[in-house]
């Protein structure tokens, strides 16, 4: 039994996480949008209007996990702020915001986001707002469970946990 726990042990320190929180950023939030105005003119300009038209969002209630990893997600990645909300302050009468971006730290089968996914989010997709949802860790069967739920318009993970999880 220990050594069957110890196999499917992963351990990822604070400075692990954080650099995790950095890859999120970069990989599925930065460098779409900057793809997106790689043509225009002044990209930084664009990247920087694009990214205060976003509001990211803890997945869970403020006293679970995804909520908690924002404070560094903001902190690592040089983040403002405000553009930071409580699911509570999602306005779907402000046009000036494009996206909404919920971060959490782990999905093995994807059920809590999932229940989670069928509030609020839910109600953003059928405003037809972008909504995304990133993961630091998921297994693949989480993910494809909150793919099938057709409310993200995008669903990714940092680190693919094996199914053995």
């Amino acid at each position: 039994m220990a050594h069957k726990l110890l196999n499917h042990f992963v351990y990822f320190n604070s400075q692990m996480t954080k650099e995790m929180l950095i890859s999120l950023y970069r990989d599925f939030i930065e460098y779409p949008i900057r793809q997106k105005v790689l043509n225009e003119v002044d990209v930084e300009k664009l990247f920087k209007e694009e990214l205060n038209q976003t509001r990211f969002l803890g997945m869970g209630n403020p006293a679970e996990s995804g909520t908690h990893l924002l404070y560094y997600f903001r902190q690592v990645n040089n983040i403002n702020k405000d553009l930071f909300i409580d699911q509570s302050k999602v306005d779907l009468s402000d046009t000036q915001i494009k996206r909404y971006i919920y971060i959490d730290d782990m999905s093995i089968t994807g059920k809590q986001v999932c229940e989670y996914a069928n509030t609020k989010a839910k109600e953003i997709s059928e405003k037809r707002i972008e909504v995304n949802c990133y993961l630091l860790c998921a297994t693949k069967k989480a993910i494809d469970k909150i793919k099938n739920m057709n409310i993200f318009n995008s669903v990714e993970s940092v680190f693919e946990l094996d199914e053995s999880f």
